[in-house]
C-alpha cells in the first residue's frame, strides 16, 4: 500500500510536465468579471475611498506597512505578518490544524481515511507583500517561509489488515505567489448591519453575504528543497524499516521531478479545485444574515438606548455576571476575543523586565526611539514693563521641547478593563518609568534689556524627569 501510495505522488507530479510552458494570466478572472457584473457595484480595492472614504485607502496602506516591515518581538526583528499569525491564526505551539476526519476514500478491499493536517513554520516568514491591488477586484500575495513541515495523519486499510500512520512533507525556501479575485457588492456591504459582525455564530454568514464571487487567478507554490518526505507512524519496527528504505529511495530517485513540477501542480490542480469549490460554494442557497432587533438581543425596546455595558461588551458571561452585569452576551463576542487578543500579544508584560510589548510594537514605531521631538516654538512673546522709573523690555521663548523614554510603560498594565456595578466605566492604568526615567525637557530663553540699554540673556535647558509613573484613567 505504501509503495502504491509514493508511486501515485510521483506520477501525479510527473504528469504536470505538460503545462511547463503554459502562461498564467493574473487578470484573466478580472477580465471576466468586468464583462459579467454590469450593473453590479463592487469594491474597488486600487480606489476605496470611492466607496468607503479616504480612511480606507490609509488603513489598506498601513496593513500592508505592517505585515511587510520588520518589528520588534521581545528583542527580536520579525516581520508584522508573523506577529499576525501568532496571534490570531497559530495555537501555543506555532501550529495550524485542520481536522479531515469527514474526508475518506473506500473501494473493495481498500479504504483510506484522515485525521488532522497540521502545518508549522508559519511564523517564519521571511518576506512579504500582501494585498498589492494589481486590478480593481484582483490582491497579489506573495510570501516567503524559511521552512514549512505538514503532517497528515491517515488511517489505511487493505486485505483486511489496519494501520495508523502519518504522512509528513517538510519544504525549505517555501515560497508562494496566490492571486485573489475578491468581488464585493457595495450595496450588499452597506446594507449589512453592525451587530451582526459582533456575533461569531452570524459573521460568516452575514460576511459572504455581499461576497459577489472569490476566485484564485494564481497559485504558484514552489520550495527550494524538500528536506524530508516520510511516511510512517507504523506499529510494525519492519514496516516502519521497510517504508523508510522505500520513501528514501522514492525521494533520491524522483525528487527533481518533483521539484521541477511543484509549481505546476498547485498552479494548476490545486487551484483548479479550490475554484471549483469556490464556484460550488456560492452557488449554493446560505442562510441568510438574520436582521437584528433589540429583542434579538435580550435587550427590551425600552432599554435599547441605554448606555452599552461594557461589562457584557468585554467580558466573558461568567466574568461580567459577577461584575454585576447580565452575562448574556447581547452584545456578541467578536470584540472580547479582539480585546483578549489584543491583551495576549499586544500588551503582553515580560516577566524578567516588566515591561509591555507595546512598546516595541507601537510605541517605538510612533516614536524615534522612544523620544518625540517638538522643534521650533511653544511659546514665545515679549512686553515693555514701565514701573516708577523702571523701564524693562522683556522677551521669552519655550523652544524645542521633546519626551523621552515614552516605550518604558509596563506592570501594572490593563486597558478597557470593566469596573464592578459601574457599567459604563473603563479602568485603564499603566505604569512608565520602568528602567529609564520618563523625561521632558524644554530649552528657554529669556532676555531682559533697560532702559539703558544694558541685556540681561538666560538660555537654559530644562529636563524634568520621572521614575514609575503610575497613570490611571477612568
Amino acid at each position: 500500500a505504501t509503495y502504491v501510495f509514493e508511486a501515485a505522488i510521483v506520477v501525479v507530479f510527473e504528469s504536470h510536465r505538460v503545462y511547463k510552458d503554459i502562461e498564467v494570466n493574473p487578470l484573466q478572472a478580472q477580465e471576466v468579471l468586468d464583462q459579467s457584473s454590469q450593473g453590479v457595484e463592487l469594491l474597488n480595492f486600487q480606489n476605496l475611498s470611492s466607496s468607503l472614504g479616504s480612511w480606507a485607502d490609509a488603513a489598506l496602506n498601513q496593513l500592508r506597512s505592517f505585515v511587510s516591515d520588520e518589528v520588534d518581538d521581545d528583542g527580536v526583528q520579525t516581520l508584522g505578518i508573523n506577529l499576525i499569525m501568532n496571534a490570531a491564526v497559530l495555537d501555543e505551539s506555532g501550529l495550524w490544524t485542520f481536522d479531515l476526519s469527514n474526508y475518506s476514500l473506500v473501494e473493495p478491499n481498500f479504504s483510506i481515511s484522515l485525521g488532522n493536517l497540521t502545518i508549522a513554520g508559519l511564523d517564519s516568514v521571511k518576506r512579504a507583500s500582501l494585498l498589492d491591488a494589481i486590478g480593481p477586484q484582483t490582491l497579489m500575495n506573495e510570501v516567503e517561509i524559511d521552512h514549512v513541515v505538514g503532517e497528515l495523519q491517515v488511517n489505511l486499510v487493505t486485505d483486511g489488515a489496519e494501520m495508523n500512520g502519518f504522512v509528513r512533507l517538510e519544504l525549505a525556501k517555501f515560497r508562494a505567489i496566490m492571486a485573489v479575485l475578491l468581488a464585493i457588492d457595495v450595496d450588499e456591504l452597506w446594507d449589512l448591519e453592525l451587530g451582526n459582525l459582533l456575533d461569531s455564530e452570524h459573521i460568516f454568514d452575514c460576511l459572504f453575504g455581499f461576497v459577489h464571487s472569490v476566485s484564485f487567478p494564481v497559485l504558484d507554490v514552489s520550495a527550494s528543497e524538500i528536506t524530508s518526505f516520510e511516511v510512517g507512524g507504523f506499529s510494525s519496527a519492519n514496516l516502519e524499516r521497510a517504508i523508510q528504505e522505500l520513501t528514501g529511495l522514492t525521494l533520491t530517485t524522483f525528487k527533481a521531478s518533483i521539484m521541477e513540477n511543484f509549481s505546476y501542480f498547485f498552479d494548476f490542480t490545486i487551484k483548479a479545485i479550490l475554484n471549483s469549490y469556490m464556484e460550488y460554494y456560492f452557488s449554493q442557497p446560505m442562510d441568510a444574515c438574520p436582521k437584528l432587533s433589540a429583542t434579538d438581543r435580550f435587550l427590551k425596546r425600552t432599554e435599547s438606548t441605554n448606555p452599552v455595558d461594557f461589562r457584557d461588551l468585554l467580558l466573558k458571561p461568567n466574568e461580567a455576571l459577577g461584575l454585576g452585569g447580565r452575562g448574556l452576551e447581547q452584545y456578541g463576542d467578536i470584540l472580547r476575543k479582539l480585546v483578549e487578543v489584543v491583551n495576549d500579544n499586544v500588551l503582553k508584560i515580560d516577566e524578567e523586565t516588566g515591561l509591555s510589548r507595546v512598546n516595541s510594537l507601537l510605541i517605538s514605531e510612533l516614536t524615534e526611539e522612544g523620544r518625540i521631538t517638538f522643534e521650533g516654538d511653544l511659546l514665545s512673546g515679549g512686553t515693555q514693563i514701565q514701573l516708577g522709573g523702571l523701564d524693562l523690555k522683556v522677551d521669552f521663548r519655550a523652544f524645542d521641547a521633546y519626551v523621552d523614554n515614552l516605550d518604558t510603560v509596563g506592570a501594572p498594565f490593563s486597558l478597557l478593563d470593566p469596573v464592578k456595578n459601574l457599567p459604563s466605566n473603563l479602568n485603564n492604568s499603566a505604569a512608565i518609568g520602568l528602567g529609564a526615567p520618563l523625561t521632558f525637557g524644554s530649552r528657554f530663553f529669556l532676555s531682559i534689556i533697560d532702559g539703558s540699554g544694558q541685556e540681561i540673556v538666560n538660555d537654559l535647558d530644562v529636563t524634568l524627569s520621572l521614575e514609575n509613573v503610575y497613570i490611571m484613567l477612568e
